[in-house]
């Protein structure tokens, strides 16, 4: 009652997937029930930890406060690496989060079932925060073939892959770029996009349709001084995670072997 065609189908396909994913990083549907106002509620695990977002956000404003502390009239190119390289997570933490969200999206891939909305803030934490969990199964997609997922434009601009801004459907690649957009926010505290300031949606959009694998100076510069080893670094460029062809982007299976051989 009250839910319009559309949002019925989200909340029928959310019930649907997340109920055949059994996964120990994936968030678990536990059923759901009719509320006194006739809604439809579903319920999920809890993860008292919060989202991924909200710890970023946490850490991102403990840089900030750390950068308003410096003295800003040096501007030099050496004080802004220092500042760039202060406040933010251990290596071993992001290697292990992202490893975990690889292998429950290499589960999810096995079922041909495509997230197509990965962001920091659909990724849950256990109250340790040493688990996260994959949620938010909304907009997924059951693929018809393992290489395809539709091509309907969905997904947060922020994370959404070229392919998909073209118009050329998302399958598991975008799943592996959205990964990638979290991987270079945990390492840089910020988003490897960012349009100007004040631009509109389109802007960011547009900038990321038109990305070549060569990132601009400020996400060069955020990534490249901020102090964790080469090879997550590597992953979230250009190059790797992050490649604007979808054929060419690492494979999931590969982002696992690298974290596993990463030991600082």
């Amino acid at each position: 009652e009250g839910m319009d065609d559309e949002g019925f189908e989200v909340l029928a396909n959310e019930m649907r997937v997340a109920s055949s994913l059994d996964h120990p990083y994936l968030i678990a549907f536990k059923g759901f029930y009719i509320s006194d106002t006739a809604a439809c509620c579903l319920v999920f695990e809890y993860a008292g930890g919060g989202t991924l977002q909200q710890i970023i956000d946490k850490h991102a404003r403990r840089k900030a406060e750390e950068e308003y502390e410096d003295d800003e009239s040096d501007s030099s190119f050496k004080r802004r690496q220092e500042r760039e390289g202060r406040a933010g997570f251990e290596t071993a933490v992001i290697r292990n989060w992202i490893l975990q969200m690889s292998k429950a999206l290499i589960y999810m891939h096995e079922r041909r079932v495509v997230h197509r909305d990965v962001k920091a803030s659909n990724i849950f934490l256990s109250n340790d925060l040493t688990t996260t969990k994959l949620g938010d199964f909304g907009i997924s997609k059951v693929m018809t073939s393992v290489s395809s997922a539709g091509h309907t434009v969905c997904g947060t601009p922020s994370y959404m892959c070229p392919e998909v801004l073209r118009g050329e459907g998302c399958g598991p690649p975008g799943d592996v770029w959205a990964l990638g957009v979290v991987l270079f926010q945990l390492l840089a505290l910020r988003v490897p996009f960012k349009p100007p300031a004040h631009a509109h949606a389109y802007a960011l959009m547009m900038l990321i349709t038109k990305f070549d694998g060569t990132l601009d100076e400020d996400a060069t510069l955020a990534i490249e001084s901020c102090g964790h080893p080469d090879a997550l670094r590597r992953l979230a460029s250009g190059g790797s995670m992050l490649h604007p062809q979808p054929t060419e982007r690492t494979a999931l299976e590969e982002v696992v072997a690298v974290l596993e051989a990463v030991t600082e």
